[in-house]
């Protein structure tokens, strides 16, 4: 009852990670050994799914899938020489200005989530294949705020479970 989508909706990202984890082992195994266009097609397929189940609450976890697909096909992105021009600086600006476009124009929520979703990776592989952007991110200081941060999220988020279950349970 604690992670019951109509009575604990706050806590809809948690649920969608707590269904996805076991899953991604095998989504990282199958991804290797893809080519790229077959991973292309999946990514296609997970987004088309994404469109058509994101407005139903109890489908949330599924529509979201496309999301971490993606985060698994960023390092193999990243190399793949034709999609190099993809992240380059420039690109990636006009990618960013045409989401706001899309947001000026009230585009709707499953397409506007996965436009975010590329677009984020895309910022993401730009910056890690410039030198100076890699080096900042990987500054000890930056790394320990980055490693406290995420310790607050989970704890908050291992807090927030806990009560709501002591509360609706």
């Amino acid at each position: 009852l604690g992670l019951s989508w109509r009575i604990n909706s706050v806590m809809w990202s948690i649920q969608i990670e707590l269904f996805v984890i076991p899953l991604l082992p095998l989504a990282v195994l199958a991804t290797q050994r893809m080519a790229g266009r077959q991973a292309l097609l999946v990514l296609g397929g997970l987004c088309a799914l994404a469109v058509l189940l994101m407005n139903r609450v109890d489908a949330r976890p599924v529509a979201y899938l496309y999301c971490f697909y993606i985060g698994i096909l960023i390092p193999h992105a990243a190399e793949a020489p034709v999609l190099r021009p993809f992240f380059s600086p420039p690109l990636v600006a006009t990618c960013l200005a045409v989401s706001f476009v899309f947001y000026a124009i009230h585009v709707g929520a499953a397409a506007k989530h996965i436009l975010d979703a590329l677009i984020s990776a895309q910022i993401l592989i730009c910056v890690l294949r410039s030198r100076g952007g890699a080096r900042h991110l990987r500054h000890r200081w930056l790394v320990a705020i980055g490693d406290a941060s995420y310790s607050l999220y989970a704890f908050g988020q291992i807090t927030m479970i806990l009560i709501a279950f002591s509360l609706f349970t």
